[in-house]
């Protein structure tokens, strides 16, 4: 019975499991950078917190909603026909990435603004793996890593500017 099991899940994949390992290797290396960097910077994010109380919040809350918007795509695409599965590992991963990468704000605020925000793109990312066809899971996957991306390069360009104006 167990073997059936595992053999349905597998087979219930809309999406290569190719597209679905170097997806995950590129969203968890970029969570590991974004909170290897935060972490490095935490005089620079004391002085931003100071200065910018919205842009401390707005930080984790976009690379929160981000990342997990496409990471939790894949969960939806992988797990097509067990969306209540699907739907409760979709919240609990958007709320341990993006408190993941909230927790070097040391900002109660902050840190909870991302944890929402996070658990909001776990959610709506399963829901777009679940919905769309899977070569539209595809695009819409890769466009949001992209997005995800220029999210942190972005902001990290304005962390380092910031920080060899200080």
């Amino acid at each position: 019975m167990r073997h059936e099991l595992d053999h349905r899940i597998i087979n219930s994949a809309s999406i290569s499991w190719i597209f679905v390992v170097i997806t995950l290797v590129i969203i968890f290396l970029l969570v590991f950078h974004i909170v290897y960097t935060l972490w490095e910077h935490q005089i620079l994010l004391r002085k931003l917190r100071k200065q910018h109380s919205n842009l401390t919040h707005s930080i984790p809350m976009s690379l929160g909603m981000s990342s997990t918007m496409a990471l939790c795509t894949i969960v939806g695409g992988i797990m097509i026909n067990h969306q209540n599965v699907a739907y409760i590992v979709g919240l609990i991963t958007g709320i341990f990435i993006s408190g993941l990468i909230s927790s070097p704000f040391k900002d109660g605020i902050a840190i909870l603004d991302g944890i929402i925000a996070g658990s909001m793109g776990g959610l709506m990312g399963v829901m777009v793996g679940v919905m769309i066809p899977q070569i539209g899971l595809y695009i819409v996957t890769i466009f949001l890593i992209i997005l995800f991306a220029i999210a942190w390069i972005v902001i990290y360009r304005h962390i380092v500017l910031h920080y060899q104006i200080s």
